[in-house]
């Protein structure tokens, strides 16, 4: 079940980017196989495989912004 960004204390926002970072950089890994590889030369196999890493790839990176966006806008209210 997920929680709500809202809900989440500071502390559960820090372990969550961190956690959406060390998953990006997974993303990001398995992607880097796929650079310098012509698209269109891709397999049927390879082209679906490339693009479910990418979608999931701006799904983490659309969470690790809200969080950030979230754990600024709590910093800013403590001062």
């Amino acid at each position: 079940m997920a929680k709500k960004i809202d809900k989440m204390t500071l502390e559960e926002l820090v372990a969550g980017e961190k956690a959406a970072a060390t998953v990006r950089r997974i993303y990001e890994d398995k992607m880097a196989m796929y650079r310098g590889i012509d698209y269109d030369s891709m397999n049927d196999r390879e082209r679906a495989e490339y693009a479910e890493m990418s979608q999931k790839l701006g799904q983490i990176n659309a969470v690790r912004l809200r969080i950030i966006n979230e754990m600024e806008a709590r910093l800013l209210d403590i001062e």
